[in-house]
């Protein structure tokens, strides 16, 4: 339950910033072409910390669609398997996000440290920012899918939730 809580405040606090970071990069770009073709200048940054947004935007998103269970997915195989069947490919499906939540965090942290000798060309960022998105999109994943396998052996998911593929809604 105490995991189960964590998760969904996590879930709200990336809500959050996905849509600043939206709001941000929407305001950039607009107000960056209505320069360039109005006045004939623009922003210098604009380009920039868009790009980095959108780089967020996505990680983050990526976590949240996870939580979601709306990443592509064919489960007509699962859903054909009995019971024990189901918590089986569960498990097995959820370890092995889990490797690659694993190898996106090496990944992620070496280019973060690596990133921090280097900043961004205009505004002076560190690159190692930008990488901090995959660290954080890793752990955050890594905590969901240990909570959904904490919940899978305490026995509080339902045969339905073992499917983890969401109905396309029409």
């Amino acid at each position: 339950m105490i995991l189960k809580r964590l998760v969904d405040g996590l879930m709200r606090a990336i809500e959050i910033v996905i849509m600043i970071a939206l709001i941000v990069m929407v305001v950039l770009v607009f107000t960056n072409v209505v320069m360039r073709y109005g006045f004939g200048t623009g922003i210098a940054i604009s380009d920039e910390v868009s790009r980095y947004c959108f780089v967020w935007l996505v990680f983050l998103g990526a976590i949240v669609a996870m939580r979601q269970h709306a990443h592509l997915g064919m489960d007509s195989l699962v859903r054909r398997l009995p019971l024990a069947g189901k918590k089986i490919c569960f498990a097995i499906s959820h370890g092995l996000m889990l490797y690659g939540c694993a190898i996106l965090l090496q990944g992620s942290w070496t280019h973060t440290v690596l990133g921090q000798a280097n900043r961004s060309a205009v505004t002076g960022i560190p690159m190692s920012w930008v990488a901090a998105a995959g660290v954080v999109s890793s752990i955050a994943m890594g905590i969901i899918l240990v909570s959904d396998l904490v919940r899978l052996a305490l026995g509080r998911l339902g045969e339905m939730d073992l499917t983890t593929v969401a109905e396309e809604q029409g």
